[in-house]
């Protein structure tokens, strides 16, 4: 009979079900220490670098580039967005003028 049960699809289920629950626990925790050790760190080092540099330690990160810690405008927000969707129409027209001549030749064969 476990053997039966181990192949019918309600019981796999329920065992991903479980394991999935399980892995999601752990990811919270984790994600809670991490929370908590940063914020540690953020605590020892922030008074130091404010002393030191006249400004918070998170004004200081957010003139890193790459840690994209500043927040964007709704302005500038829409107005990448904006070229992003003129990019991709702009890919789409390029690869339909390029390959115009192999879709009416199919075309044409199919008529024939």
């Amino acid at each position: 009979m476990k053997t039966i049960a181990k192949s019918n699809p309600v019981f796999v289920a329920k065992e991903d079900v479980c394991d999935t629950a399980g892995k999601v626990l752990k990811l919270k925790q984790m994600n809670e220490n991490i929370k908590a050790t940063a914020k540690a760190i953020y605590d020892k080092v922030s008074p130091a670098f404010e002393k030191q540099y006249g400004i918070t330690l998170t004004a200081g990160l957010a003139k890193i580039l790459e840690l994209n810690l500043k927040q964007k405008s709704p302005n500038e927000l829409r107005k990448e967005r904006r070229h992003h969707y003129t990019q991709i129409k702009t890919d789409i027209e390029n690869q339909l003028r390029e390959t115009a001549f192999e879709r009416l030749v199919v075309v044409k064969r199919s008529y024939l």
